[in-house]
């Protein structure tokens, strides 16, 4: 028999863009879900729509652009993990073998970074 544990936490960095921040992306643009083809108007599409939000012209270009690594909290996960096996050989030609692996993952956590806040858009 052989048991094994595995606990872990991340400390989870992310980019804030110091220069434009979240309250900033307030205009809401609604588009049509395309579907998993990513086509509008084909069979595929669910008939749903998308909102998302966009920041003013005038907080576009580089001159917004400050990014900073931070350590955010909200961002933080948690893994556990335990596991038991055994074993046993019953003769020469045959044996049996029984496994166990009960996970849990806390998913709670949230991300916060945009495209936007991460230079790349």
């Amino acid at each position: 028999m052989r048991p094994a544990s595995i606990q872990k936490d991340h400390d989870t960095y992310r980019i804030q863009n110091n220069l434009r921040p979240y309250g900033a992306y307030n205009i809401p643009i609604t588009n049509r879900d395309p579907g998993p083809d990513g086509r509008v108007g084909t069979a595929d599409d669910p008939g749903t729509t998308v909102t998302y939000h966009d920041y003013a012209a005038s907080l576009a270009g580089q001159k917004f652009q400050q990014p900073m690594l931070i350590n955010d909290a909200a961002s933080d996960a948690s893994f556990s993990s335990f596991e038991v096996a055994a074993s046993r050989q019953l003769g020469p030609a045959g044996g049996s073998s029984w496994r166990r692996i009960p996970r849990r993952r806390d998913t709670s956590h949230t991300c916060r970074a945009r495209p936007a806040d991460l230079g790349c858009c």
